[in-house]
C-alpha cells in the first residue's frame, strides 16, 4: 500500500506528513552564510515520545524550532483545521496509531469516555494508591444506615467523610 504525503500545516514547502504517521523534510535550496547556493535533501524525520507518550517531532522554519505531536499534524493535514475547543482523539486510544482513519476531533469529555470504554482509565482498585477494594466499598454501602458512619470509618480505616463520599457515590461512582 502506498503512502500518501501532504504538507504540514504551517510548514508548507518545508515538511510533509504521511497517512502512516511519518514526517519528512522536503528537498530545498538555500544560501549559506557566505552567499553560496546550497541544497539539502529531504529525509524522514526521527520521532520521539513526549512526556505523555505521544510520538512527536521537532520542526524548524526560519531558525525557530517547535516540537509538535504527530497525530495533530496528521489530523490537520488529512481531516482539516481543528475547530476551537476540540482535541484530536484516537479511536483505539493507541497513542502511536496516527493514521487518519483512527483520528477525529472531539471534546475532552468524549476523550475521557473513550478511555473508560477502552479500559485505559485508572479507576477503583487500578489506582496505585487505592485504599479500598470494590468488595469493601460494597460492604460499606451495605452497612450504611445500619450503624453510624464513624463506626464504619473506624472499621475500614477511613474518615467519616470518606465513608460519606462512598455512600453518596461521590467516590467510587463506578461500583
Amino acid at each position: 500500500m502506498s503512502e500518501i504525503w501532504k504538507p504540514v500545516v504551517g510548514y508548507e514547502g518545508f515538511y510533509a506528513v504521511s497517512d502512516h504517521g511519518r514526517v519528512r523534510s522536503l528537498d530545498r535550496k538555500y544560501t549559506d552564510a557566505s552567499g553560496r547556493p546550497r541544497g539539502a535533501f529531504g529525509r524522514v524525520r526521527r520521532l520521539h515520545l513526549d512526556r505523555k507518550g505521544y510520538p512527536s517531532v521537532s520542526l524548524c522554519n526560519g531558525g525557530c524550532a517547535e516540537t509538535r505531536r504527530v497525530h495533530t499534524l496528521v489530523a490537520e493535514a488529512f481531516i482539516g483545521p481543528r475547530p476551537p475547543g476540540l482535541e484530536v482523539l484516537h479511536a483505539d486510544d493507541v497513542k502511536a496509531n496516527c493514521s487518519p482513519g483512527n483520528l477525529r476531533y472531539g471534546t475532552r469529555g468524549e476523550n475521557a469516555r473513550d478511555m473508560v470504554e477502552n479500559g485505559l482509565s485508572c479507576r477503583g482498585e487500578a489506582v496505585h494508591f487505592a485504599k479500598m477494594s470494590e468488595t469493601q466499598v460494597l460492604s460499606i454501602r451495605a452497612l450504611s444506615g445500619l450503624i453510624p458512619q464513624t463506626q464504619i470509618a473506624a472499621q475500614f480505616g477511613l474518615t467519616q467523610q470518606g465513608v460519606s463520599d462512598i455512600v453518596r457515590r461521590k467516590a467510587w461512582k463506578h461500583v
